[in-house]
């Protein structure tokens, strides 16, 4: 999903962007119902093998905003449309 959504913000393939950061929230949303300290600010960096653990609750606050993010990107007019 971070691959789609760098390439998808270069492409601006919106709808795929926002539907990438919709299902990327909604993952860690359920990793962090599970296991509450899970790697997230640092999960998706190429250079760090070994990411800290970020609290559940300032996860969740990071995911209402990558959610936010989705919603826009799903709204914004794009000449790709998902099905094409």
């Amino acid at each position: 999903m971070e691959i789609i959504i760098e390439k998808g913000t270069e492409l601006e393939a919106y709808p795929y962007v926002g539907m990438c950061q919709v299902m990327k929230a909604y993952a860690y949303s359920l990793m962090v119902d599970i296991w509450a300290d899970v790697p997230f600010s640092e999960a998706h960096k190429k250079d760090i093998l070994s990411p800290i653990y970020d609290k559940g609750e300032d996860v969740y606050s990071q995911l209402f905003a990558l959610l936010d993010q989705g919603i826009e990107n799903l709204e914004k007019e794009s000449v790709f449309e998902p099905g094409n």
